[in-house]
């Protein structure tokens, strides 16, 4: 009987030492698991503003094209107006070369 109950004492003094450690292994199971909850939570928001920012750069590339297309166009105007003013200012400079020689026929014409 004395084994008996030396084993019951051994078992009774080892149960509390059980039970911390049960409780210590759930405790470090819960923060593994929540630690794992936070990175893949973490990874989605990375995801989620990887893809933002995607499409954001997206954006601003369309923008810049389109903002590219606007100046090119808006500087083929300007040259446009540019050759337009120069080819009426020449068109002004014939016509006035031309009245300027008409004139100059039509007196010696009169003095003829």
């Amino acid at each position: 009987m004395l084994r008996s109950s030396s084993s019951l004492e051994h078992h009774d003094e080892q149960l509390p030492n059980l039970v911390t450690q049960r409780a210590v292994r759930l405790e470090k199971e819960n923060e593994q698991r929540m630690l794992t909850s936070r990175l893949q939570l973490m990874k989605n928001l990375i995801r989620d503003r990887e893809k933002r920012l995607a499409e954001l750069k997206r954006r601003v590339a369309t923008i810049q094209e389109t903002s590219k297309f606007k100046h090119e166009r808006l500087k083929i105007r300007e040259q446009m107006k540019v050759d337009s003013e120069r080819d009426l200012a020449s068109k002004v400079e014939r016509v006035s070369k031309s009245r300027v020689q008409a004139q100059a026929m039509i007196q010696v014409s009169d003095h003829s």
